[in-house]
């Protein structure tokens, strides 16, 4: 028991750095760059960038309209996936190009901030014409499947690229709300995908087989793990939109992250059998919210 504690503790505290690069980056991105950009173009405020939502039916039919895209794509790619498995790289290069794209984006906008407006025509083009080779040079790789050598730290680093785009650009285009419902649906989701039909179990053992960055390796021996791109993305998205809520509730949902690490993988050590990891995130993270939100009231 002890053991498996200390273990569990251990894991947490590494997996706690996907999650702390992903929010910073985000974080840093969101502020420095995006919003400035979208609150500097008055034809862009009225998009659905910036949590403008029309009205109560659009918000509902915006968030049903994800989710069904979402699992429609799950589905489609899941049917295909051992029919694709050797076109699978040429599709991640494809995948990784886009996803990338963005992250070096803002990455070389704030390395040109000194020099040059951030919501100038100048900035972005340049900022483009900078982003362009390493994402190119990441697309290469998975095409010509060298990234074969590069061994697990590539795909960490590239998985936390792509985890990093993904979370700005969900907090930039959906509502805390929007991100809420989709977290919640996710979670039930990932529950029956990998208790009933088992075909995440599935899906996670071919990301292994090919190598593919859809995955985060951490540990070693009895301490080793593997997350989900997406059980870094929704929690640090849900996290980060809580600034629309209240400046103090973003710390919070993501100081309750540990914890919820902490939780998922003592009970992986203790039963040693595959869980979904994104109930656990969405519970502490909703009990988070609870507290605060009560605790605001009482205020």
């Amino acid at each position: 028991m002890y053991k498996s504690l200390k273990n569990a503790f251990f894991q947490s505290a590494e997996a706690f750095f996907y999650f702390l690069f992903v929010f910073f980056f985000s974080l840093l991105f969101l502020n420095n760059v995006w919003l400035p950009f979208f609150a500097s173009h008055p034809f862009l405020k009225n998009t659905i960038f910036l949590q403008v939502e029309k009205s109560v039916y659009f918000s509902i039919f915006q968030n049903i309209l994800l989710f069904a895209t979402i699992i429609f794509s799950a589905l489609v790619f899941l049917f295909f996936f051992k029919k694709l498995s050797n076109a699978l790289p040429l599709l991640f290069a494809v995948l990784s190009f886009f996803s990338t794209m963005p992250f070096f984006l803002s990455f070389f906008s704030l390395l040109l901030f000194p020099f040059f407006p951030i919501h100038s025509l100048l900035s972005f083009i340049l900022a483009f014409l900078f982003s362009l080779p390493p994402s190119l040079f990441i697309s290469y790789i998975f095409a010509s499947k060298k990234y074969l050598v590069f061994g697990k730290g590539w795909i960490n680093m590239l998985g936390l690229i792509l985890s990093t785009s993904a979370c700005f650009l969900l907090v930039l285009s959906l509502s805390f709300n929007s991100l809420f419902f989709i977290f919640f649906v996710l979670s039930i989701y990932d529950v029956f995908a990998v208790f009933f039909s088992k075909h995440m179990i599935a899906l996670a053992k071919g990301a292994v087989e090919h190598n593919l960055p859809l995955l985060l390796f951490g540990g070693e021996g009895r301490r080793r793990f593997i997350l989900g791109t997406g059980d870094v993305v929704l929690p640090c998205a849900f996290a980060l939109a809580g600034f629309y809520i209240s400046p103090f509730l973003s710390p919070i949902l993501f100081l309750s992250i540990p914890l919820s690490l902490f939780c998922l993988f003592s009970v992986l050590q203790l039963t040693k059998r595959v869980l979904p990891a994104l109930p656990f995130f969405f519970l502490v993270q909703l009990s988070a919210y609870l507290i605060f939100s009560s605790f605001h009231l009482l205020i």
